[in-house]
């Protein structure tokens, strides 16, 4: 089975006319030794998170189950967002 490791460089503001968002850069390495870097929006995470807890209720803590999916996944975006380095684009 393949082994990939998702590390979070750095994040940018950008501005395109009136709206302002920040995009993180997260480096995806592969068991291979290559590795590739994805850019994605707050958004994107935040729609992963919330689809991840629709597939996987369970997990979710729903039906009375214990948590493994954290709610502090938006909140973990948000301080990174204050704490990577940043760039205006």
């Amino acid at each position: 089975m393949a082994q990939w490791e998702a590390t979070f460089t750095r994040s940018a503001k950008v501005s395109k006319g009136r709206q302002r968002h920040v995009v993180f850069e997260v480096k995806v390495k592969l068991d291979s030794d290559r590795h590739h870097y994805v850019y994605r929006r707050y958004n994107d995470f935040y729609n992963m998170h919330i689809t991840l807890m629709r597939l996987f209720p369970y997990e979710a803590g729903e039906q009375n189950s214990p948590r493994y999916l954290s709610f502090a996944v938006p909140c973990l975006l948000l301080t990174l967002a204050c704490l990577l380095p940043c760039q205006k684009k």
